[in-house]
């Protein structure tokens, strides 16, 4: 059956829908980062080529490929662009309900997006200092939260749009990934320091001290539900 892959324009500042074929038991809108994006404005059409070989990363299922999840993109654009950031867009995600989307910009900017229509819902969030590297949904869509360059991660009230309390500071380092427990209590959070963080949402503060061990930059952490 066909459903939708939001992928990430690497010419711009914009977000395209894209038609995918998948079986029933993947047949609900998934988000696909390509792997090649950031080499589409150099080699153009050959970049769609290398997504296709290269396969794309599901937020929702991380680390399968489309051949092997059965998801292939179709190339074909669902819609019009989202447009609306001024600057490259770095990260994107769908609420759990698949209504809207949220999408991260090194304009130091967070968007929400009706998935329906493609227009933006309400004003940009603003807090950030610098590009927004990470942001995802809370389990109950009630909360956003994102992750930046200027190495904070901020809660947002999804409905309104506000800050939901004060940013998480601890990380000297940009904060890559952000994701949920699955009980929505905790955000564990992955760093260009090289270290993983787990924070309390209620307080604000982190659990524990932050877990090292990694030689390099976090790229990504999970909650490891699903």
């Amino acid at each position: 059956m066909l459903s939708t892959a939001l992928v990430i324009h690497p010419m711009g500042a914009k977000l395209l829908l894209h038609q995918v074929t998948s079986p029933s038991k993947y047949g609900t809108p998934r988000l696909a980062l390509s792997l090649a994006s950031l080499w589409w404005g150099i080699l153009g059409v050959c970049g769609l080529l290398l997504t296709l070989l290269m396969g794309s990363i599901s937020s929702q299922d991380l680390g399968t490929t489309p051949f092997e999840s059965g998801m292939l993109i179709t190339g074909v654009v669902v819609g019009k662009p989202l447009e609306g950031h001024t600057d490259v867009v770095l990260s994107v995600a769908y609420s759990s309900d698949g209504r809207h989307i949220i999408s991260g910009s090194r304009d130091s900017t967070i968007r929400i997006w009706d998935a329906k229509t493609g227009t933006a819902v309400g004003q940009s969030l603003k807090g950030h200092t610098m590009g927004v590297k990470t942001v995802t949904y809370s389990p109950n869509g009630r909360h956003i939260v994102s992750g930046s360059k200027d190495c904070t991660i901020r809660i947002w009230d999804a409905k309104t749009g506000t800050p939901a309390g004060n940013s998480l500071d601890g990380h000297t380092g940009s904060v890559n990934s952000v994701a949920y427990s699955p009980s929505g209590d905790n955000i564990i959070s992955g760093s260009a320091d090289m270290t993983i963080r787990i924070w309390e949402i209620k307080t604000g503060v982190a659990v524990s001290m932050p877990i090292m061990g990694h030689a390099g930059s976090i790229i990504k952490v999970g909650s490891g539900s699903g």
